[in-house]
């Protein structure tokens, strides 16, 4: 540390002692599957290591509380502890003993139970982290929204979980330092130390990882950057890896800020895959490496969304209300090769920890003190180049400079489309100009500080109503009605793969989508984008799912490569990620999406709780109440979006799920639609176009000859033959991968084509 710019502020804090007796330590034991662990013989050594053993092993989580105001005030004598957690409610201590993100909106709600105003900073790590499973190394955050007051919540991955998960299944971090450059420190043995140093301020992710590492050596950190400083309500929080991650949902990077923190440093070393899962460990390694949408992801990096337009909204997210006067065409102008292109001069790929398929690409860039690494994510790209008006390669160095910041680069492309609204000219920027704004932003100058509130406060405080899906989209996406719901209805906001429906939008079939939704009956037209029939439960199940994955830090993009494809079932996928008591349940998946629908249903009960009534931005272009009644009934809310207390009294509890029985008799799962008669067949040809892997296997356009009219999946079938290479992306075990679309309209397997037509073929993992 450069004793020239730095100034060292170090608070120790006493070694915890434990808490609780040996009646306690006994009936911690015995808790669980009412085994007696044969660690009663060491209670003699107990200490704060036995303790979290112990807890750890019952899943009875613990949690390392930090009130910074009282930590700094004792200058460490008081202010952090570390408990075994418990709830006074038994339907919230029902829920968080899953720990994750359950525990998270756990400690959250018993925060504002016990004091409306609180603000706390949660970060927590499931159990599949606490296992090491492959891809499976995700922190979950939880605030308060420093955009609408509402709960806010993000995955993280890196190192970050898997060293927090050696130390405490949960850190609650509450005051504030009063202090710039404030570092929370957190030892192997959950002792904590604040450290400031004065270089930190106003530095970088990437110059801060430096610092950190010169100051601690090897560790896992998170950090703010500038963004974060200015407490943008879009400011990210940093993985301070190489290259770094980000997550900035709600602003979470300002809420990290409100604590007076620059970093929090976990000196552990991270938790190692648990050898008595080894033979499960490698069934989930050869689904992973098995499932076409997860290489294609891999190879494509999450570019391959580009050659799909009925993905790119869902990608991209859909964040703002439902008006007109914020357009750009920056997205219509970019070739569909230019994102394979892109994807091809990256240096490197990432990915979590025992991933087969890493899914991000890196790109290079010389810097006058040494080269920068930055991943480039489609969701981010698209929003910028679409809503921006920036060439595609423009929009990657914006987005590195949305990194420097740490920034999120999707409401920066919603707030630099709002600020070419507002000009004269409403000219498109180039890369420099946008550069110069984006600096005004930070800096709160001019039209900047505007900008500054968020796109959904700044168009106001303009006058100018945003559009609902901010830059140009596809008609196509703008009728999905799964994913607009999806964003419709979740208290998370907008967020892909957190709220929208995957096998809605990724599978290749209907018979897909009722396999993978098995014991949720779908009425016909399910499958049908632009049909409402089944759009509520479709949702709900999906959200039930994700949030369900959340908790246990698997990759939820990994998720749905697997179960879209087929690769999985959800009893597969829950024996494989689920805690003990999950993988011993007669119905793994049952008992997984009944965790997530707690969750879901939690985070509801804090929403209402916070007084936030959250704005239905896309009530014009939900014409179908239906959908949202359908949804509202499985959820167990009201008009209003308030939990009822028929459903809070079954958190925690499979029945919980009970509900959708109420579905049975107005399904029509059985029926299928009527084909029309096909004319005589006679020589024709078709010819099937592509992206990604299965575009560069085709050569992009291939012309497939035959008698037509001929089933889609006979046609697919005989490509496969004729073209062995690419065979592994259009058949798996005899069905049919990829998604097929005509004209804008998705077709299933047994639909008839013919002589003439163009046949768009998608393989893809919605969201990222």
């Amino acid at each position: 540390m450069s004793q020239g710019t730095s100034r060292a502020f170090l608070v120790k804090c006493r070694t915890f002692e434990p808490r609780i007796d040996l009646h306690e330590a006994s009936r911690l034991l015995r808790m669980g599957s009412g085994r007696v662990l044969s660690a009663l013989d060491r209670v003699a050594h107990y200490d704060v290591e036995l303790r979290m053993s112990i807890a750890l092993r019952v899943r009875t989580p613990c949690v390392l509380r930090v009130d910074l105001t009282r930590f700094v005030a004792s200058r460490g004598v008081e202010g952090a502890t570390l408990d075994s957690w418990s709830d006074p409610d038994p339907r919230i201590e029902r829920t968080g003993r899953a720990s994750g993100s359950a525990l998270a909106a756990a400690l959250f709600h018993r925060a504002i139970v016990d004091d409306a105003s609180a603000d706390p900073l949660v970060l927590s790590v499931g159990a599949a982290v606490r296992a090491g499973l492959p891809t499976s190394a995700r922190t979950s955050l939880v605030a308060r929204s420093v955009l609408n007051g509402a709960l806010s919540e993000g995955q993280i991955g890196g190192a970050f979980g898997r060293s927090l998960a050696n130390v405490t299944d949960a850190l609650m971090v509450t005051g504030q330092s009063g202090m710039r450059g404030a570092v929370l420190v957190v030892h192997a043995d959950a002792r904590v130390e604040l450290v400031v140093d004065r270089e930190l301020v106003g530095a970088s992710p990437r110059e801060t990882r430096v610092i950190v590492a010169r100051r601690f050596g090897e560790c896992a950190a998170l950090a703010i950057g500038r963004g974060g400083e200015a407490e943008l309500p879009f400011a990210s929080i940093a993985s301070l890896e190489d290259p770094p991650s980000f997550v900035g949902r709600g602003g979470l990077g300002a809420a990290f800020a409100r604590l007076g923190l620059k970093a929090i440093v976990v000196l552990a070393t991270a938790v190692v895959p648990d050898p008595a899962r080894a033979a499960l460990d490698r069934e989930l390694q050869r689904a992973l490496a098995r499932s076409p949408r997860l290489r294609a992801r891999s190879a494509g990096g999450t570019l391959e969304l580009g050659a799909s337009p009925a993905l790119r909204t869902s990608a991209a997210g859909l964040q703002s209300p439902n008006e007109d006067e914020i357009r750009s065409d920056g997205l219509s102008g970019v070739a569909i090769d230019a994102f394979d292109a892109l994807s091809q001069t990256s240096v490197a790929k990432k990915g979590c920890d025992g991933c087969p398929t890493p899914c991000g690409l890196v790109f290079e860039r010389g810097h006058p003190r040494g080269a920068t690494r930055h991943l480039a994510r489609f969701g981010a790209l698209n929003a910028l180049a679409d809503r921006v008006g920036l060439a595609l390669d423009d929009a990657r160095r914006l987005l590195e400079r949305c990194d420097e910041l740490a920034i999120d680069a999707k409401e920066v492309g919603s707030v630099l489309a709002l600020a070419r609204a507002v000009s004269r000219n409403g000219a498109a920027f180039t890369l420099e100009s946008a550069l110069l704004q984006l600096d005004l932003v930070v800096e709160r100058r001019g039209l900047g500080a505007v900008l500054a509130l968020g796109s959904h406060a700044a168009a106001h405080r303009l006058g100018v109503a945003p559009r609902a899906a901010r830059g140009s989209e596809s008609e196509l996406a703008a009728t999905n009605l799964a994913v607009r719901l999806a964003a419709d209805v979740s208290p998370r906001g907008s967020d892909p793969m957190r709220t929208f429906s995957f096998s809605a939008v990724d599978a290749a079939s209907r018979a897909r989508l009722v396999s993978t939704m098995d014991g949720v009956p779908l009425p016909r037209g399910a499958e049908d984008p632009d049909d409402p029939a089944g759009k509520g439960r479709i949702v709900w199940w999906h959200e039930n799912l994700v949030c369900a994955l959340d908790a246990t830090g698997f990759c939820a993009f990994s998720a749905a490569g697997l179960l879209s494809d087929g690769v999985a079932t959800l009893d597969e996928l829950s024996r494989w990620i689920g805690s003990k008591e999950m993988r011993e349940s007669s119905s793994p998946g049952r008992a997984l999406l009944a965790l997530g629908a707690s969750i879901a249903l939690l985070r509801r009960d804090i929403t209402t709780r916070l007084g936030v009534r959250l704005e239905r931005t896309l009530d014009a272009v939900l014409d179908h109440a239906s959908m949202r009644r359908e949804y509202e009934m499985l959820r167990g809310i009201d008009a209003d979006g308030r939990p009822t207390e028929r459903a809070l009294s079954a958190l925690g509890d499979e029945h919980i799920l009970d509900v959708v029985n109420a579905l049975t008799g107005a399904s029509r799962a059985a029926e299928t639609r009527a084909d029309p008669e096909p004319t005589a067949p006679r020589f024709g040809r078709v010819l099937f176009c592509a992206g990604g892997p299965l575009g560069r296997a085709l050569d992009r356009e291939c012309a497939f000859e035959g008698l037509f009219p001929a089933r889609l999946r006979e046609c697919v079938d005989a490509l496969a033959r004729r073209v062995p290479f690419a065979a592994q992306w259009l058949v798996l075990d005899g069905r049919m991968v990829p998604q097929a679309w005509r004209d804008g309209h998705r077709l299933e397997p047994d639909d008839w084509i013919a002589d003439g037509e163009r046949i768009d073929l998608v393989i893809a993992v919605g969201g990222g």
